[in-house]
């Protein structure tokens, strides 16, 4: 359901995705499931982003975040709620927001080394929203982000856009190009 509502949402249509999350919900109130509240407690947060409900989607996103904390601590924690909360910060030019919805998030154990560069990647780009651009903030992070990669770990989309901008703030178009 997941992945459905999502591609319904993206791809779709509004209404199609609000109609398989009501299904969900129905599902998971019937089954008593706390990993499926957390889900589509996320997914109706995603939904209200793109109905435009701003003041909705930034609750519900953390609704779901601290549901998982308290009711699901054993379980792995996903990324998606924190790639959410960025777009959302970053929209609203809201760094700080996310550079501390990050260090909550590196403060939970269950990453796994390609999840902690992300997390690392999305706090470096959170600066970069911000205006004027705190430099020196973003060189910090991006050096505690290279102390957890080698060479030939994947960087992923986040992690790529991170080194483009470290390349544009340290001005060597070159790798910026590359």
């Amino acid at each position: 359901w997941n992945k459905q509502i999502t591609y319904m949402l993206d791809n779709v249509s509004n209404n199609q995705a609000l109609k398989m999350a009501d299904e969900m919900r129905d599902y998971v109130e019937e089954h008593k499931s706390k990993y499926g509240f957390y889900i589509v407690t996320f997914l109706n947060a995603h939904i209200a982003k793109e109905l435009g409900m701003d003041d909705r989607d930034e609750e519900l996103v953390q609704q779901a975040i601290d549901y998982r904390k308290h009711n699901l601590p054993n379980i792995k924690p996903l990324l998606q709620p924190y790639f959410f909360l960025s777009r959302v910060y970053g929209e609203r030019k809201q760094g700080d927001k996310m550079v501390r919805a990050i260090d909550k998030a590196l403060k939970l154990s269950g990453w796994s080394k390609e999840d902690m560069i992300t997390l690392w990647s999305l706090k470096c780009n959170a600066v970069i929203c911000q205006e004027p651009i705190d430099t020196a903030r973003f060189m910090t992070y991006h050096k505690q982000l290279h102390a957890i990669l080698n060479n030939g770990d994947y960087k992923g989309n986040v992690g790529i856009s991170t080194e483009c901008y470290h390349a544009q703030l340290t001005h060597n178009y070159a790798r910026l190009l590359e």
